[in-house]
């Protein structure tokens, strides 16, 4: 998605809506509790609305689009700002709120994993005008987790803060409710806790299926363990749950060397959990492969079995491993399974897939990202050399 007017896309925690605003905003609590940001009001709107996307395979995805218009009024003539967003459950109290967890990095909040949006820094000029409603982001619902099962109501606080002075130049706040179907994290705490170690021992796996866990590798595992900590607010609780997944670890470190027991864990995952569990067992396994540089044959064979295990759809695992493992980085560079083509696909098929390959990378040899566009062209390398393989 590209995040209007030229911006760039880039648990438990009990704390006022003031206080959390405050710290992103900048602003003052009133002694009702609320905030008091004092920006003029131009006109500036933010809203959430409720969509679907469809995958390649023609799966239905449910999203949620953070979508803004009107006037961004700034101060003097040149100033540069970051768009911030914010989602608070404030369901059962909107002094005590709880936040919204998301399992995309790039959609969380600085080590930790509560849902928040930062733009990259954008450059503005004294007026800017959004006309109609536009998207400025997207996020799979199934991405989310919510604090608990049911109709939850939510606070969704829209900001453009200028970066010199952390002054918030124009903000909204709307509030958006949704129908929870699976447990939330509160219902879940305890097996919360279980899911996290059956992560970090699926990751520290998939990390030994070479027969060596490199310091790196073990980094990735280390920093996520700090992040899922860094929302415990009672330390002795935060500390009793370090030291069980380091047990998980020290677990897993034992199987170095023998068969993977993948099977086990993941059905695990999918009997007790739910599916952002699922998601985040997977996005942290492919960190894991990736934070060597190279995506060695032995633990891609890990984690095509994981995703088959948590019963993850193969259009989003194909999706997840593109983002997370550039072609660059497999050890194995055959096209065939790079691209998706199995043996018992007809020429059609075959042509069909190669299609949509070469429009989806080809779109991409002008990106303003440097590893975007080498990616590319290696993709674009391996789709040619595929066609004249399988079609002539």
């Amino acid at each position: 998605m590209k995040l209007i007017i030229g911006i760039a896309i880039g648990v438990f925690v009990f704390n006022v809506i003031a206080g959390i605003l405050k710290a992103l905003f900048g602003s003052k609590k009133r002694d009702d509790g609320y905030v008091e940001l004092n920006p003029i009001d131009h006109g500036f709107k933010g809203r959430v609305m409720l969509g679907e996307e469809v995958l390649d395979d023609g799966t239905p995805l449910e999203v949620l689009n953070f979508d803004i218009k009107g006037v961004i009024v700034g101060a003097k003539n040149f100033w540069r700002g970051v768009a911030r967003v914010v989602t608070l459950d404030v369901t059962e109290s909107s002094d005590d709120p709880y936040p919204v967890l998301c399992a995309i990095d790039g959609l969380q909040r600085e080590d930790s994993c509560i849902f928040e949006f930062t733009s990259a820094p954008q450059e503005f000029g004294e007026l800017a005008f959004i006309e109609s409603w536009m998207t400025m982001f997207q996020v799979p619902v199934e991405a989310l987790q919510f604090a608990r099962r049911g109709r939850r109501k939510l606070v969704i606080c829209f900001g453009i803060v200028e970066i010199d002075t952390d002054e918030v130049q124009v903000y909204d706040e709307v509030t958006f409710e949704y129908d929870v179907k699976e447990p939330g994290y509160i219902d879940l705490d305890n097996i919360q806790q279980e899911m996290d170690k059956l992560t970090v021992q699926l990751a520290v796996l998939v990390s030994a299926s070479d027969g060596v866990m490199d310091k790196t590798e073990g980094e990735v595992v280390q920093h996520w363990i700090k992040k899922r900590l860094s929302v415990e607010t009672d330390a002795e609780r935060a500390e009793r749950i370090k030291n069980e997944l380091n047990q998980a670890i020290l677990q897993a470190g034992t199987k170095m060397g023998q068969p993977v027991d993948v099977p086990t864990i993941c059905n695990r995952i999918v009997s007790e959990g739910v599916h952002a569990h699922r998601y985040d067992a997977l996005e942290l396994c492919l960190e894991v492969v990736g934070a060597d540089g190279v995506a060695e044959d032995a633990e891609m064979a890990v984690i095509e079995q994981i995703a088959q295990h948590l019963e993850v759809d193969a259009a989003r695992f194909k999706e997840m491993v593109e983002k997370a493992l550039p072609v660059t980085m497999m050890a194995n560079k055959d096209p065939d399974s790079v691209l998706g083509i199995n043996p018992d696909m007809s020429k059609d098929e075959v042509r069909k897939l190669l299609s949509q390959q070469f429009r989806k990378w080809n779109s991409r040899v002008s990106h303003s990202d440097k590893a975007v566009r080498e990616q590319a062209t290696e993709m674009l390398g391996l789709i040619e050399d595929a066609r004249k393989r399988h079609i002539g």
